[in-house]
């Protein structure tokens, strides 16, 4: 319980710091950061954390013209949505498999 509490704050940290550097226009710092995120995200046994957490790098790496590793990266994040939709009984993940298949199309997937 408590490496998944502390897993969950780091993934926290570098998700901050990299909404920042965001911000700033500093992508890839804020890449970076997204992506320090990731493992931690992981740890934390939260399938949703961990697909927000690639869509936000794919969405970074979009922005940054860099498709390839955008649609990796978003790829896997909408296989992670679909399947937790399909265990949900609300919209929620629904909704983000939607955005993440519409940031596909953006990057031409």
């Amino acid at each position: 319980m408590l490496k998944a509490l502390w897993a969950a704050m780091q993934c926290g940290r570098h998700h901050g710091k990299a909404n920042k550097y965001k911000v700033r226009g500093d992508l890839e710092k804020a890449v970076m950061h997204f992506e320090q995120a990731l493992p931690y995200a992981e740890r934390t046994g939260n399938s949703g954390t961990v697909a927000f957490g690639k869509e936000c790098i794919a969405i970074t790496y979009q922005e940054m013209k860099k498709s390839s590793e955008a649609k990796k990266y978003a790829e896997s994040s909408l296989k992670i949505y679909r399947a937790l939709a399909q265990g949900s009984s609300d919209d929620f993940f629904a909704e983000a498999a939607s955005r993440v298949e519409q940031l596909l199309g953006k990057i031409g997937a």
